[in-house]
């Protein structure tokens, strides 16, 4: 008590107070960071309200160093996997010399504990240095690198969180959310996946047939009929009765197809008139009497990207969804489209083939605005240019204003009103001195331009007009 008999706080409950973090506006996050890209020529980050980009030079985050209050990928994989935003932190701790390989000039940090942005999750340190070590240069994101940067530029690029999370889009509708929630769920439940690191090694560098294993223990045991032969080659079977058997298969009939015999013969070939299992003593041929076929061999391992072999000791990436049979080197873990390394192993798996996120929502023929970036899920949109935009999107890539119904000009895919075009693209006449408008004609000489007409392109001394 006080001796004004009013309780006193406790010290440690305000001292938890203050260590709280305090919730913030996602425009105020960065605000006013320098651009590493356009230098003095922009003021500050500032996030745009809707297009993902700093609203003065139009650049990204990346561009400004503005740092997430959660990882990008972590948060993706939690959107995703429903598991936590951050794996534990030793999981990102390293010796420098474990990770990089050794050099002149890193030579007294070999022993220095440095700590990553991400690393494989979920496995050992050795195995982890050894993947990372196994990288291409540049891809190691050690905290503050050019290498974290080039991480996160990755990330937002073939796995953008909007994609995945409502929450990131801007006004979307009852109708909209709904399409979303059933694209996000089913990518959650038969598309994503996130890589696991493995060391090629004598249980899992070979592959094995597992009729021929059976076969082996089978003869340890005790003896055993010879194995019936194998299927005989395509080519000699008939096909149209196979048609209702080998529904799955590329082969296919003309008109009704009728019910499975109840035998199977060779194409050409007579029907049996002897039971299947041959006399003692007969010297015709029989299924029963034929030889064993050659036990197949055990097959290395191959990239499923490079199809190049790998063997035991190597390092290889396996991905759950294509099955245990498949495997990529490190540098061939990557999006068949757009030919990149998929970053942090995350992947979209659909027909046989590794997506990254972007690329994947393109192959299922999802729009995506140009303007925002984000898939459009409303079937009412704007297409101009070979691309498309939310109807409200269309705007002017300077100022905002909205552009349907109204002359632009596009430049790098973004469309300019005639106002912001003219202002940092246009050109003035040098005899006028008037704005030389987008649909005029104009000689230019150097820097200096003209409208092409007699009054201003002439003779600086007589004036004649120089025009023809």
């Amino acid at each position: 008590m006080s001796e004004h008999g009013f309780m006193q706080p406790n010290p440690a409950l305000l001292d938890l107070e203050q260590r709280k973090k305090k919730s913030g506006l996602a425009h105020e996050l960065g605000l006013g960071a320098a651009c590493t890209k356009c230098g003095d020529d922009c003021s500050g980050f500032e996030l745009h309200f809707w297009r993902k980009v700093c609203i003065n030079c139009r650049c990204g985050k990346a561009e400004h160093n503005v740092r997430e209050e959660e990882d990008y990928g972590f948060s993706f994989v939690g959107k995703i996997f429903d598991r936590p935003l951050r794996t534990k932190a030793e999981e990102c701790k390293f010796i420098y010399g474990d990770v990089f390989e050794e050099n002149h000039d890193a030579c007294t940090r070999v022993t220095e504990e440095v700590v990553l942005d991400w690393a494989p999750p979920g496995v050992p340190t050795s195995l982890a240095s050894a993947y990372l070590r196994s990288l291409p240069e540049g891809h190691v994101s050690l905290q503050g690198s050019e290498g974290a940067v080039r991480r996160k530029k990755q990330l937002e690029k073939q796995f953008p969180l909007h994609d995945v999370e409502p929450g990131q889009c801007h006004q979307l509708s009852q109708g909209e959310m709904n399409s979303m929630s059933s694209y996000v769920d089913d990518i959650k439940s038969n598309i994503a996946g996130q890589g696991s690191v493995r060391q090629l090694g004598e249980n899992i560098s070979q592959k094995y047939c597992p009729v021929t294993t059976a076969r082996h223990l089978r003869d340890r045991t005790s003896p055993s009929p010879p194995p019936p032969l194998p299927p005989p080659p395509m080519s000699i079977l008939n096909t149209d009765t196979l048609s209702y058997t080998l529904a799955r298969t590329h082969l296919s009939t003309q008109g009704n197809i009728s019910p499975p015999p109840s035998k199977m013969y060779l194409k050409d070939q007579t029907r049996p008139s002897i039971p299947t299992k041959c006399r003692k003593g007969s010297t015709g041929s029989s299924i029963a009497s034929s030889p064993s076929p050659t036990p197949i061999s055990p097959t290395p391992w191959s990239c499923s990207g490079c199809r190049g072999e790998m063997y035991p000791g190597e390092i290889a990436v396996f991905a759950e969804r294509a099955g245990q049979n498949e495997c990529w080197h490190s540098n061939c873990f990557s999006c068949t489209k757009c030919g990149e390394m998929l970053e942090d192993l995350l992947y979209f798996y659909k027909d046989g083939k590794l997506f990254c996120g972007r690329d994947f929502a393109e192959m299922m023929s999802i729009p995506r605005c140009a303007a925002c970036d984000e898939l459009i899920f409303s079937s009412q949109y704007t297409l101009a240019e070979d691309r498309v935009w939310h109807e409200d999107h269309f705007c002017c890539w300077t100022c905002d204003q909205p552009l349907a119904g109204h002359a632009y000009i596009p430049v790098g895919g973004q469309p300019y009103c005639m106002g912001c075009w003219q202002g940092r693209y246009g050109k003035q006449c040098t005899g006028c001195g008037e704005d030389i408008q987008p649909q005029d004609q104009r000689v230019q000489l150097g820097e200096e331009c003209w409208h092409a007409s007699g009054e201003c392109f002439r003779c600086g001394v007589c004036g004649e007009s120089l025009m023809g």
